[in-house]
């Protein structure tokens, strides 16, 4: 059992040693008794009765003690821990294609499920998994960007639901944290979590880099696409080829040799679509229109989930398609919002941010963590174990009052009666 006050509970205490040294320090008279003439004292050896000291009324004393213990218990806040004791840790382990060996992930998950009192296994890549048993040993890898987000808020869930049960609870991220794989919202989750977490670094896969050909192709600098391309690349890349038409076998040639076709069509059939458009990295408002439903892949979308873009394999490289209509006049192509979206849809077909993040960029991991007190507060306290004391205590002070009106009790707490004479 623990309390929230522990002065109010020795006080409590106190006024109970109190009420009994009253109870006791309450005496009345013994009740007069006629003294017979000498004459009839009988002719024998006189003997003398002392007064002696009893105490009554022990039923009065008992409800009044009851009444101010219960009050008292109540004010300092009794719970009773149901939570068992040993450490549960959540383990969050990495499958997606930043992992260089997923059997170095499940030595390390082995490891962290050792000596503790229960473990839970989250797989993530692009969406977590909470792995049942031993299922997730007989997982493969993925070939997808990692999502650390979503997995960190499955894994908070997890240690919510946990901690009702265990004394502690850990999150342990096993990872080898690339760049891809985190988003600026990454450090408010964990700091909403507001406990520190743990990482265990496994190694990182190497990505080879892109290929180098001939030489891209852009649309002209008066054309928005183009305008948009030129100040979201200082230099356009090898790897690039855009055109605003149907693709010629130049192109498709292109392509085949590992490089990237963007295919923007200009459409004056064009609908009204959301003002927004979500890519990788962010998100860009303006006033664009749909051109067409892209078929492969997605890369971008619509506010309302539908695909603005959308990529297919052709060869070793790979063609992306761009249903995203663009205003004729106005800067809205010139926004770094828009630029970032640029930047996403001619990135390489394979490519990814696989840097892995230096420990002075995983400050977050490590947020100021609450109070052990502010903790314990939270999870001991017990309103229906305060309603019931004082309940208790109202039962008692209803009893004590019946008693007295009754009659059993003298008006006044008496606790010793002085009794006795001499004969």
């Amino acid at each position: 059992m623990a309390f929230e006050s522990v002065a109010v509970l020795w006080g409590t205490v106190v006024a109970a040693a109190g009420v009994i040294a009253v109870h006791l320090l309450s005496w009345r008279r013994p009740q007069p008794r006629v003294l017979p003439t000498a004459r009839f004292v009988p002719a024998a050896a006189q003997r003398a009765l002392s007064r002696r000291l009893q105490p009554s009324d022990l039923g009065l004393l008992a409800l009044r003690l009851l009444a101010v213990l219960s009050i008292g218990l109540a004010v300092a806040g009794p719970a009773f821990s149901l939570r068992q004791p040993g450490v549960a840790r959540v383990i969050v382990a990495d499958r997606s294609r930043s992992v260089a060996s997923l059997v170095e992930v499940r030595d390390s998950v082995d490891g962290l499920s050792e000596g503790v009192a229960t473990s839970r296994v989250i797989l993530f890549d692009s969406l977590p998994v909470i792995a049942s048993n031993d299922a997730w040993r007989d997982s493969s890898g993925s070939v997808v960007r990692g999502n650390l987000d979503a997995a960190l808020i499955a894994g908070v869930r997890e240690a919510a639901a946990l901690r009702s049960r265990f004394d502690s609870v850990e999150v342990v991220v096993v990872s080898p944290l690339v760049a891809e794989e985190v988003s600026a919202g990454t450090a408010g989750i964990v700091a909403a979590h507001g406990r520190p977490l743990r990482h265990v670094r496994v190694r990182a896969r190497t990505v080879s880099a892109p290929p180098v050909l001939a030489s891209s192709t852009l649309p002209p600098p008066t054309d928005p696409v183009g305008a948009a391309l030129r100040l979201a690349w200082d230099t356009p890349p090898s790897w690039l080829r855009v055109t605003r038409g149907p693709m010629t076998p130049a192109e498709s040639a292109h392509a085949m040799r590992g490089g990237l076709v963007i295919v923007w069509p200009v459409d004056s059939r064009s609908s009204p679509a959301g003002n927004g458009i979500l890519s990788a990295t962010g998100a860009v408002v303006g006033a664009f229109t749909r051109t067409g439903e892209p078929t492969g892949t997605p890369v971008a979308w619509w506010s309302d989930g539908r695909p603005s873009a959308a990529q297919e394999t052709l060869g070793a490289g790979c063609v992306r398609t761009v249903a995203i209509g663009l205003p004729v006049a106005g800067d809205a192509v010139l926004r770094p919002a828009f630029q970032r979206l640029v930047r996403d849809l001619s990135v390489p077909c394979d490519w990814r941010d696989d840097r892995v993040l230096e420990a002075s960029e995983l400050a977050w991991l490590t947020p100021p963590a609450e109070s052990t007190s502010a903790e314990a507060r939270a999870t001991v306290g017990s309103p229906f174990t305060r309603r019931l004391l004082l309940l208790l205590a109202l039962v008692a002070l209803a009893a004590e009052w019946r008693l007295r009106r009754r009659g059993r009790g003298p008006q006044v707490a008496p606790a010793l009666e002085m009794s006795g004479g001499t004969a």
